[in-house]
């Protein structure tokens, strides 16, 4: 029983033949009905309340429940009558149904399917429950008796010059379809619970609700998959497929081998063949060939990019692409009245690698780092750690080789390179040089190459010498006999903003003390003569004020290297009196305070934590004495 149950769904005949070299395959059949649900059956019987249909197979018995209008009527005992198909239900008045003795179930005791005329338990099966006269509720249960539906062959197909007939399931092969007067496709009986419901599909196309389904003066597109669909509204559907194939050969596209590596470009133009991947250099133009090695006449060629077609591309077997770009899918697509063949090629762009500008992360004090994006004159003394950075970009990793002075440098002894690829397409190569003498000044490069180019990038090394401390610069020894003395000179930046737009305000600028012999390192303003000391303030702002903001002078950094902080004082002033903020604009306020001298470095301070540290680095916490002490070089506590 339960077998039965789930074998209503679809029968179906459908052959596959391999035709002329070509294999076809059964279609997508859109619309078809989903598969009936039925209840849960126990011991070959069905419980259902009334108002839900109840799918069924024959043999089965089925009880409809009135319980739930009952339970919602609202006298303790109202009046039941159960109906099917309109008519009033009494025991022995309907075949194989009967009422139970409250009245509140209808039990159809054995399922029967209507065939021949014959009655069977089919129909719409209603509970009226009355309070009085004139109040009633009725809900109704649809009971299919399902009979599996299925497509019989009605015989074998026919043809001739003039009439084709082709029967359920079956396929056949013609010349053409040219001539012929009448095509049919036509099925035999039909089984299955009424009302049943027939759909012709072509190709997956829906073309017809008859059957049999006829064609009057057919011709070549006609040519295609049929399929005819039988559908009940509840108990499934079946389908048979058949083919009207033509003679001759479908086309054939000449596939180009895969290419595993990146192919030379020449003249700025690159030529392959359909089917293989291309690669191609930025603004280069790409020729696709499409060569047809096969297939009956006539065929017609349709190129698409990315899926759709490209209305430039005429009935032609090869393009030039000039706006190609990186992802790109160009199909070259031919058909016939066989069918078709089609191929695709990916489009891969490589641009020449660029060496990048990137800051390079900020070195211990005792080590120098160096970029050859960032071209400087870099005078490392000896015994320093040197390391060199070259971040380069371009489709495609690139390969990077190292020379210094032109020659040519690999890993060993005091020299290490490695290479990394980072997101974005950014590749960075890293030379370090241990312990850097004499000897290792020059000029260094590196050389990042692919497909499209290459790229230089260079940054000169210069062994540390002593020139003369010019005055007024104070010339301080260095505790370390092998390197330079101090030269120290103050450098002033350009004076900021009055703090007055009117009336008498102030401009601060910042003055530092700097190496002269250390690429103008910023150093304790100890190492400079106090008496040359430019001025940080100068007068400002004249004439009568209106409303604005007052920003009074910057305190002193309160650490004289590394990260500190400085505060002014920022008023709204109104015709030279202090009036609320409200009155300025609070969100035009100035800032009231700032971080300072985080580019100056403290000697001879070292962090306490050295993996913690740095990540507190120019943060608020290191304005708490605690963490000043500990991490002494990050918060430039000397």
């Amino acid at each position: 029983m339960m077998a039965r149950l789930a074998l209503c769904l679809f029968i179906a005949v459908d052959l596959v033949f391999v035709v002329w070299g070509q294999t076809t395959h059964a279609p997508i059949i859109p619309d078809l009905p989903p598969p009936p649900t039925f209840p849960s059956v126990v011991n070959e019987s069905v419980s259902v309340f009334v108002g839900e249909p109840v799918p069924v197979s024959p043999d089965v018995r089925v009880t409809i429940d009135c319980g739930p209008l009952i339970d919602a009527s609202i006298v303790a005992n109202p009046d039941i009558t159960w109906f099917k198909n309109g008519n009033p239900i009494t025991n022995g008045s309907a075949v194989n149904v009967v009422i139970s003795q409250d009245e509140r179930f209808c039990i159809v005791t054995d399922t029967l399917l209507a065939v021949g005329g014959q009655l069977g338990t089919d129909g719409n099966y209603s509970c009226e429950v009355c309070s009085d006269p004139t109040t009633c509720n009725t809900n109704i249960s649809e009971l299919v008796v399902c009979g599996e539906p299925h497509l019989s062959v009605p015989g074998p197909s026919i043809i001739n010059p003039f009439i084709i007939t082709i029967s359920c399931g079956q396929n056949v092969t013609v010349a053409s379809l040219d001539g012929v007067v009448r095509l049919t496709i036509n099925c035999g009986v039909f089984n299955g619970s009424e009302p049943l419901i027939f759909k012709v599909y072509k190709d997956g196309v829906l073309v017809g609700n008859t059957v049999p389904h006829v064609i009057a003066s057919p011709d070549d597109d006609d040519a295609g998959t049929y399929t005819v669909v039988v559908c009940t509204r509840l108990c499934g559907a079946a389908y048979a497929t058949s083919r009207i194939l033509l003679q001759g050969d479908p086309p054939d596209i000449d596939e180009g081998p895969f290419i595993p590596e990146p192919p030379s470009v020449m003249n700025g133009t690159m030529t392959v063949r359909i089917g293989t991947p291309i690669y191609v250099i930025d603004g280069f133009d790409v020729v696709i060939n499409c060569n047809i090695v096969g297939g009956t006449p006539p065929i017609t060629i349709t190129w698409l990019r990315n899926g759709a077609p490209d209305p430039t591309r005429g009935n032609v077997s090869t393009i030039t692409v000039t706006d190609a770009s990186d992802g790109d899918v160009f199909t070259c697509r031919a058909d016939n009245r066989i069918g078709f063949d089609m191929h695709n090629s990916t489009i891969n762009v490589f641009e020449p690698p660029q060496i990048l500008p990137i800051p390079f992360p900020t070195p211990p004090p005792d080590e120098v780092a160096v970029s050859t994006g960032i071209p400087s004159n870099t005078v490392v003394g000896t015994g320093t750690k040197v390391t060199v950075y070259c971040p380069s970009s371009g489709i495609g990793v690139p390969s990077i080789v190292w020379f210094k002075d032109g020659v040519m440098i690999t890993a060993s002894g005091r020299f290490m390179i490695s290479t990394t690829t980072l997101a974005g397409a950014v590749t960075t190569s890293v030379l370090m040089i241990d312990d850097f003498q004499p000897e290792d000044a020059g000029v260094y490069s590196c050389r990042s190459t692919n497909v499209a180019g290459s790229a230089l990038g260079e940054v000169p090394l210069m062994q540390q010498a002593c020139p003369a401390c010019p005055p007024p610069a104070v010339e301080t020894l260095s505790s370390d006999p092998d390197e330079c003395p101090v030269c120290a000179d103050w450098i002033s930046d350009p004076f900021g903003e009055c703090s007055l737009e009117c009336h008498l305000g102030v401009q601060t600028r910042d003055v530092r003390c700097i190496d002269l012999n250390r690429n103008n390192q910023t150093v304790l303003d100890t190492f400079c003569d106090p008496a040359t000391r430019p001025n940080e303030e100068q007068s400002c702002g004249f004439g009568p004020c209106a409303t604005g903001w007052r920003k009074g002078p910057w305190s002193k950094c309160s650490r004289t290297c590394q990260t500190g902080y400085q505060r002014r004082l920022v008023e709204c002033i109104q015709m030279g009196l202090v009036v609320p903020d409200s009155e300025c604009g609070i969100s035009l306020r100035p800032k009231s305070e700032r971080f300072c001298n985080g580019h100056i470095h403290c000697f001879p301070c070292k962090d306490d934590y050295p993996k913690f540290c740095p990540r507190i680095m120019g943060t608020p916490y290191c304005m708490k004495e605690e963490y000043r002490k500990a991490c002494c070089w990050s918060c430039g506590n000397d």
